[in-house]
């Protein structure tokens, strides 16, 4: 029988009770989820640090388990966990343990009551979802323990499947689904043997499992696991949203610091795609992005950046006011960046807030994919994908921007071929449309300003501004508050051959419905091109502005 080096339990200190745990002094407490990978031997552990008895084989797996995850993060690390039945609900390819409500409850519970867990905050099941999980901090008798054996990170399916409401489901396989997952592998079987380094000047600690970053004032804590280096590929609701790679730990280095990787021994550089989702959604259309989008005159460019990512990924206009609104400070300025942001992209207005976020996500997986292919397995070349750039030794740069431009044009041309263009403006639809964008009433199409009368409010004349090539802008409210009754905005007409010759005019003024809700009428009457004298003149539309408008 092999000589045990745990501590002689007489000999032990005792393992103090979670009221009478500490923290030292200068001593900042960070949180991370619990890490559902480890696979390790109870009896091993039971010697070295003394488990409590469990009520089955599996509990005891899931606690050694536990003990390795605490251990691996370090101390004064605060552990999260759910007590929710439904949070463990999951399909069993995604099972890396034998981890389920009944094992990880009980081996917690039985930790805290040993003292090998302290600090225990404990949650009380909810019917609905709170945010809040229980969580505790690992004894610092844990970190005691010296010569602690090699450990075994448990593998979960590389291809996961999301319903709506991100949780995990399970899925038929499939011919695509096997390839999916045969392809991933390979690539992380060349990644898992290649030498990965950072050497980035903002390190504070590290080891042979976790870096440590300073924080400063722009940076809170941040800690990554270097041995997390396996990618899978997450889908949202169907195979054709969503896909991209996550699992790689130098995804979770912050952008400064990548440029201070090397790839065995070798230094990088990494490459992007340069306003990729625009590019994506301008392809989709069939049209050409021009000039930088999101440079819009009178706007902060990083805001723009922010502000047309949520209108991509946004599934409706009001989940995209309220995100836009918490980097712009407040409602108004929102629906005015808004409306500056349809006006610069009126050819794919259209496709905002509209959830096209994931598609584009998936449009950009199948780039990466193709990179990582053509690199990795066709030229053995190690990249390390971040979503839309790549890592790669400097020696193959060149190659990889090569690669990346075949695959841009590769998963575009298939995407158009299999994709009927719909809901986008294009040179046979009739461009001229009316749109209530949150108070501000606007006419694409046909240069013409207005504007929308708040309750309460003196009426506001509608007046037509024509003239071909016109500028457009609509430019931040100002900061003093004057003027805040009224959002106006001025637009020009995108296609030459509809520009009124004089004639074309708008009207708006506010009316009372049947219901007595104030709403806004707005009449356009412009001239029909000669090739379509069918058409009637006049459009003229009723809107009914949402209660908050009038607030």
């Amino acid at each position: 029988m092999p000589t045990s080096t745990a501590i002689p339990a007489n000999n032990r200190p005792p393992a103090p009770a979670a009221k009478e745990f500490r923290f030292p002094e200068g001593v900042t407490v960070r949180e991370r989820p619990l890490g559902f990978r480890w696979r390790a031997n109870y009896d091993t552990l039971n010697e070295l640090i003394g488990l409590p008895p469990c009520a089955s084989k599996k509990m005891e797996r899931v606690m050694a388990s536990i003990v390795v995850d605490v251990i691996k993060a370090g101390p004064f690390e605060r552990t999260s966990y759910s007590r929710s039945r439904g949070f463990y609900d999951v399909p069993a390819r995604y099972r890396a343990t034998d981890y389920g409500y009944e094992t990880v409850v009980g081996a917690v519970d039985r930790l805290v009551a040993a003292g090998v867990l302290v600090e225990h905050r404990k949650q009380p099941q909810a019917t609905y979802a709170t945010g809040w999980q229980s969580s505790f901090i690992g004894s610092p008798e844990l970190y005691w323990v010296a010569d602690l054996p090699a450990f075994e990170r448990g593998k979960t399916d590389a291809i996961k499947l999301k319903d709506k409401t991100g949780k995990l489901i399970d899925y038929p396989e499939t011919r695509r689904t096997s390839a999916d997952r045969k392809i991933t592998a390979a690539i992380n079987a060349r990644i898992r043997n290649a030498a990965i380094a950072l050497t980035a000047p903002t390190i504070a600690d590290q080891n042979a499992n976790a870096i440590r970053f300073l924080t400063d004032d722009d940076h809170g804590p941040h800690t990554v696991y270097t041995d997390k280096t396996e990618l899978y590929r997450v889908y949202n609701g169907a195979w054709t949203l969503g896909g991209r790679y996550y699992g790689g730990w130098w995804q979770n280095v912050r952008s400064d610091d990548r440029k201070h990787f090397t790839i065995d021994g070798e230094a990088t550089v990494e490459e992007d795609y340069p306003q990729l989702h625009p590019r994506l959604l301008y392809a989709h259309a069939g049209q050409q992005l021009d000039g930088d989008a999101y440079e819009i005159a009178g706007w902060d460019r990083k805001l723009c950046k922010r502000a047309f990512n949520v209108l991509v990924n946004a599934g409706n206009f009001f989940e995209a006011k309220a995100a836009v609104a918490a980097y712009a400070g407040d409602d108004r300025s929102a629906l005015a960046l808004i409306e500056a942001i349809k006006i610069r992209h009126f050819r794919i207005r259209k496709l905002f807030h509209s959830g096209m976020g994931l598609r584009l996500q998936n449009l950009d997986s199948e780039m990466a994919k193709t990179v990582l292919t053509e690199m990795t397995l066709g030229n053995g070349i190690v990249v390390l994908p971040i979503h839309d750039s790549f890592i790669v030794p400097v020696t193959h740069h060149d190659l990889l921007k090569s690669v990346m431009h075949d695959a841009f044009e590769k998963v575009v041309h298939r995407h158009l071929e299999a994709h009927k263009l719909d809901g986008v403006t294009s040179a046979d639809e009739d461009p001229a449309e009316i749109a209530l964008v949150g108070g501000a009433q606007s006419i694409e199409g046909n240069s013409a300003e207005t504007s929308h009368r708040r309750k309460g409010a003196a009426p506001v004349d509608a007046p037509t501004s024509g003239g071909r090539g016109s500028s457009a802008s609509l430019a931040p409210p100002p900061a003093d508050g004057s003027d805040g009754s009224v959002v106006a905005l001025t637009l020009i007409d995108p296609s030459p051959s509809i520009v009124p010759d004089g004639d074309g005019s708008i009207t708006s003024a506010p009316t009372i419905s049947g219901d007595g809700s104030e709403a806004f009428v707005a009449s356009l009457s412009r001239p029909i091109p000669s090739t379509d004298p069918a058409r009637p003149r006049p459009t003229r539309r009723v809107f009914h502005p949402p209660k908050w408008l009038g607030r």
